[in-house]
């Protein structure tokens, strides 16, 4: 699901439609985000301010394993709660 969102034509020229800024892969990392994580998840939240919501994303994805603070049983948990989105990602 998120894959394909990310790379659907449609979705993409409608955000260039409304939205002020050109930076529609971080939009579309950020409407992931909203999918997966639910309000005031620390994980997420700590993830997407150290690295950004796209490589964000790719840790959360584990497509990219990079130093990130957040420990691993920390992270762990985490995609164990995003577990669910993430299957539709694929």
């Amino acid at each position: 699901m998120i894959a394909g969102l990310r790379t659907d034509p449609v979705v993409r020229a409608a955000l260039h439609e409304t939205r002020a800024t050109a930076d529609v892969e971080t939009d579309l990392a950020r409407i992931a985000w909203s999918v997966l994580a639910e309000p005031g998840d620390g994980v997420a939240g700590a993830l997407i301010a150290e690295l950004g919501a796209i490589d964000a994303l790719s840790v959360a994805c584990g497509d990219l394993a990079g130093d990130v603070s957040a420990s691993a049983c920390a992270l762990a948990e985490g995609r164990s709660r995003w577990a669910r989105g993430l299957i539709l990602a694929v």
